[in-house]
């Protein structure tokens, strides 16, 4: 249902998302928007409980549904045109083709709205503005050929679960699902994850969990754990979790943000845990070398090899690093102390 031109009598614009569904010239009249909520609540029912998620869900399928709708129906018109044979088009300042604005106004769907209503969208669709930001759309959908980035189609994250679930007769978890509708060349050897910033935030997220939960933790706790999520793989910085395609509520994003903001003790990141791991596997193996070092020293001495001479002639770059310089230090006390017995 598309609504009549909102705005004062004398500045009428068209109707293009679903915030402009609820204008209303004045109080206490029915919005457009007001309308379509009644008669879907009419037609569909919901377990009180669930009502504010349910409310919070509809609201943004019909933030959706609206820009789509939109689209549908101009690329509708230009198709009807193009069938009859009968779309003149015009060539803009950097030479891309457009379909005349008259030739879009003809070509009106019975029972989109009012004539009006149908002249104000071609219009705007006809404007600069729109036609340079189509047209930057339209490069960026081919910047990479034929690689598809969304992979869940029209398919929600719980009916993606569902499907997983009756295909494989295992429950995959929101994880599992989330992981499956961002893989590419899915169920080959080629399978991987459809862009490199996800992957990154991805590998975040398993080392945090890991950290938490342990190795099995994909099995364990199926379920994305926003916290974690908030802390090893983005911060908000527009409301939005680094990762999971907006699966959480917006009240769970502010009791996340809370805890951040008034924990007494900072929240290590995931990179911060996986560098001091590393850092102590490294001094680990640091010292068993140094402690390997330290006997065959000792076997040289026996034989009456010249230990030093033997690693300058092999590994020459060797001699710079800290256990030489330590033990070319030691041998220099040494000689130091047998000069000033001698003496």
């Amino acid at each position: 249902m598309y609504p009549e031109p909102i705005g004062p009598a004398g500045d009428r614009k068209p109707v293009l998302c679903w915030e402009d569904y609820k204008w209303s010239p004045g109080a206490g009249v029915i919005t457009a928007a007001s309308k379509i909520v009644e008669e879907f609540w009419w037609r569909f029912k919901c377990d009180p409980l669930n009502q504010e998620k349910a409310d919070a869900a509809l609201e943004e399928n019909l933030t959706n549904k609206v820009r789509q709708m939109l689209h549908e129906e101009k690329a509708a018109a230009i198709k009807r045109l193009k069938k009859k044979g009968q779309m003149p088009t015009e060539v803009d300042e950097e030479g891309n083709t457009w379909p005349t604005k008259e030739a879009l106004i003809s070509a009106k769907p019975p029972g989109f709205g009012t004539i009006v209503g149908w002249r104000l969208l071609c219009e705007h669709w006809c404007s600069a503005a729109f036609r340079k930001k189509s047209f930057t759309n339209s490069k960026n959908r081919l910047a990479h050929g034929e690689t598809v980035f969304h992979c869940s189609g029209a398919r929600s994250a719980v009916s993606t679960r569902q499907h997983l679930k009756l295909k494989t007769g295992k429950d995959p978890g929101i994880t599992g699902t989330w992981l499956h509708t961002h893989n590419l060349h899915r169920g080959t050897d080629r399978e991987q994850i459809c862009s490199q910033r996800i992957s990154k935030r991805w590998e975040n997220f398993d080392d945090a969990m890991t950290h938490a939960h342990g190795e099995n933790w994909e099995e364990e706790h199926p379920e994305l754990d926003a916290q974690i999520i908030y802390e090893a793989a983005g911060k908000m910085p527009h409301g939005r979790l680094g990762i999971a395609n907006e699966l959480f509520t917006k009240t769970e994003k502010i009791k996340i943000k809370s805890r951040r903001v008034f924990a007494s003790q900072p929240v290590r990141s995931a990179r911060e845990d996986r560098l001091e791991r590393e850092n102590n596997r490294l001094q680990r193996d640091n010292k068993r070398l140094r402690g390997m070092e330290l006997v065959v020293r000792s076997l040289a001495e026996k034989g009456g090899v010249d230990y030093d001479v033997i690693m300058q002639s092999v590994a020459p770059e060797l001699a710079t690093s800290d256990s030489e310089v330590g033990f070319e230090r030691g041998k220099n006390v040494d000689r130091q102390h047998e000069s000033e017995k001698v003496s």
